[in-house]
């Protein structure tokens, strides 16, 4: 049991690294195929193979993958690996930018592909390090889906948003609204 146990606290280990390593460098996880080995499987299980090369728990894992046992190299798995990264990399964010006083805010209103209407939360502020060293940081925090159109109605959404990350509006010295006409003057 304890044998097992380990083997796929290093599978997982392993696969969350590569996500990680291919988000990083904004790489794209997938291709067209999902057979490892295949010459277009995509990045991630490229990397999975390339460290088969140096790993004879990886190796077995995708010998087992070939014969179609569970090997949490699906699409589904590393989606849900990377949601939970992004749930915690916003976390992280929104701690950093609770540290300091003053903050801009960046909205711009976009269609992604499926034609869905999306507010992209953008917050600026300056973070000081350990070395006194002030750093301008502007970090994405959220894709915020809508359907409103009104400068309003926006304006409400943005506010209900920024309260519901607990950052304090009464701080905000900046302002951006990107693609947003109906914001001007608002």
């Amino acid at each position: 049991m304890q044998k097992e146990k380990i083997k796929w606290r290093h599978m997982l280990k392993v696969i969350l690294d590569v996500i990680l390593h291919c988000i990083k460098h904004n790489h794209a996880l997938r291709g067209t195929s999902e057979i490892i080995g295949h010459s277009n499987c995509g990045k991630f299980l490229n990397t999975i193979q390339l460290i088969s090369h140096y790993d004879n728990i990886i190796k077995d894992h995708i010998e087992a993958h070939n014969k179609g046992q569970l090997t949490y190299f699906a699409p589904p798995i590393q989606n849900e690996l990377m949601s939970l990264v992004a749930t915690e990399v916003k976390r992280h964010i929104i701690k950093n930018i609770k540290t300091v006083k003053y903050v801009s805010i960046l909205f711009d209103y976009t269609t992604e592909v499926s034609h869905q209407e999306q507010l992209v939360q953008i917050i600026r502020y300056v973070n000081i390090d350990s070395n006194r060293k002030r750093h301008v940081e502007e970090s994405f925090t959220d894709f915020i889906n809508t359907h409103e159109k009104t400068g309003e109605g926006l304006a409400k959404l943005m506010e209900e948003k920024l309260i519901a990350d607990k950052l304090d509006t009464t701080n905000i010295r900046g302002q951006s609204y990107d693609n947003c006409a109906n914001m001007a003057g608002k």
